[in-house]
């Protein structure tokens, strides 16, 4: 049985994906890999415990200790599976081996340019793959964060992308 999060501090709804999920908040809820192991660690500590086999991209499933179920829906995702793990969401932009530039972790193959004649950006997902290119070659970019700033990309003109 699905419940509603009750009122108060913990929130249903995450607007940020940079935000941590509860259950990873300084290990206050413990995480178990199914509902019955859950269940049980739930009784004994009086506290909500993840079932980590449900977890999703923006979701969480706790067993509560009454034994029901709590669902927790974010807004945006707040990981994504890499390697057959679960990793935090971390749009901070790195260059990889190839000359372009992408996020740490993201739910979508997103590349920039790193420079030159290669396309401005590049997302793939399930298998397709979509390019937008710029009409000539880009300055290498300045990385911050989530953004690359290709400076003087037209006369004047400095270009942002933001993953």
């Amino acid at each position: 049985m699905l419940t509603a999060l009750p009122a108060g501090p913990v929130s249903a709804l995450t607007p940020s994906p940079a935000s941590a999920p509860p259950s990873s908040a300084a290990g206050a809820e413990p995480v178990e890999a199914s509902e019955e192991e859950a269940a049980v660690k739930a009784e004994q500590l009086g506290v909500p415990v993840e079932v980590a086999a449900l977890r999703g991209e923006s979701s969480d499933v706790f067993v509560i200790p009454d034994g029901q179920l709590e669902a927790r829906e974010y807004l945006r995702p707040i990981r994504t599976r890499i390697s057959g793990a679960w990793k935090p969401i971390d749009t901070t932009l790195a260059t990889t081996g190839d000359g372009m530039v992408a996020p740490k972790a993201a739910t979508v193959g997103l590349t920039f340019s790193g420079g030159g004649e290669k396309p401005l950006v590049q997302l793939t997902q399930a298998g397709r793959r979509l390019a937008l290119s710029w009409p000539g070659p880009l300055p290498a970019p300045r990385l911050e964060g989530d953004t690359a700033t290709y400076p003087d990309a037209l006369p004047g003109v400095d270009l942002r992308m933001t993953a």
